[in-house]
């Protein structure tokens, strides 16, 4: 835990876990004075997302009223990045097994963090994907899991209770986790690294270049398809969607393109956010992602079947052509660093055409 031997006599926060959070359990502890000081604070200059704004003046007033250093304090909770943030309103996905951990342990359950993005949908501890529940806090959250899951005296394993566990068993899903548990991993060692790496080539672009890519390439992943008129996108494939979900849209082919477009990956449910994030690090040709294709699904994988996989992600909607044409026009924006490291996503689509019927 990043500075917890900093803390003194104040309760130590857990690994990951969210300023707010921590605050709240304070709150609980024996010496609960600076904490509800702190919260008079945080109400009384109105900052709701306090989380994602530790700077400036307010850093030093809260680490004067916690006796902390202001160093330590951002340094404890300071956030991986900017990239993808959940609005406030809909923090509400957990890791039930994180909670019921906390509960096993004897602590009040916390926010992690990592939980408040929308790229950030397996937990790497106990490899499980995030779930929805409603609920304003990991304490709300922890009870609503309790009433339908009856925990045994041994805390591992817990019971699998959500949908996606269910799915488990499927080399598909299993497929889709170990990508998008990679590409999460990749990201996160890549900002904080602050080097970005595909395999062992570095690209020379800066994160805020990388993210407006990705986003970029997310819209087209996510695009929605009309169905019964078409077929379902290879994401709706992938997790043997067989009846309506976010993936599908009722609209006239004139509609526009970017009504088919995911522009917000917040409209899309964890396992396909999952999905979207593991074909990301496909798409961005991640060495483990290639990998995890190889083994579970193609052993073809190569630069052309890749290419193959981007045509059909363009396909739908408004039609390949149309969705070329708008991928071309923001990648006005994108870098020369990005472009040339991912020139490929940019193959016109008679090129694309001619490398499906030689596949």
């Amino acid at each position: 835990m990043r500075g917890a031997r900093y803390f003194g006599d104040l309760i130590k926060p857990v690994h990951d876990e969210i300023f707010l959070s921590w605050i709240n359990r304070g709150l609980r502890s024996k010496r609960s004075t600076p904490f509800v000081q702190s919260e008079d604070y945080i109400n009384h200059v109105g900052i709701k997302d306090i989380d994602f704004h530790l700077c400036g003046v307010i850093v030093n007033d809260l680490s004067g009223l916690l006796g902390l250093s202001a160093e330590n304090l951002v340094r404890t909770f300071l956030p991986f990045s900017h990239w993808l943030i959940m609005p406030y309103a809909n923090r509400n996905v957990f890791c039930e097994h994180c909670l019921m951990e906390d509960f096993y342990y004897g602590r009040q359950p916390s926010t992690r963090i990592s939980w408040c993005y929308w790229w950030f949908n397996i937990c790497p501890v106990h490899l499980k994907t995030l779930i929805p529940i409603n609920a304003n806090s990991a304490s709300e959250a922890l009870l609503s899991i309790l009433k339908w899951t009856q925990p045994s005296s041994n805390y591992a394993p817990w019971p699998d209770a959500s949908p996606c566990d269910r799915w488990r068993s499927r080399s598909r899903f299993t497929l889709l986790l170990s990508m998008a548990l990679h590409f999460q991993q990749w990201y996160m060692t890549s900002v904080m690294r602050k080097k970005i790496l595909i395999g062992s080539k570095e690209v020379h672009a800066t994160h805020r270049e990388l993210e407006s890519f990705m986003g970029d390439i997310l819209a087209i992943i996510g695009k929605k398809r009309n169905i019964p008129f078409e077929d379902g996108s290879l994401i709706a494939q992938l997790l043997d969607n067989r009846s309506w979900s976010s993936l599908n849209v009722s609209l006239p082919r004139h509609a526009g393109c970017e009504a088919f477009l995911c522009l917000d990956i917040g409209e899309h449910p964890p396992p396909v956010r999952m999905a979207m994030c593991g074909l990301l690090g496909l798409m961005l040709k991640l060495p483990y992602c290639m990998e995890a294709w190889k083994i579970l699904r193609d052993p073809r994988i190569d630069d052309k079947v890749v290419q193959w996989l981007w045509r059909d992600m363009l396909e739908g909607g408004e039609g390949l052509l149309g969705n070329y044409d708008w991928l071309e026009n923001r990648s006005n924006g994108w870098s020369v660093a990005v472009k040339n490291q991912f020139s490929y996503l940019l193959t016109p689509p008679a090129v694309m055409c001619g490398l499906n019927s030689s596949r």
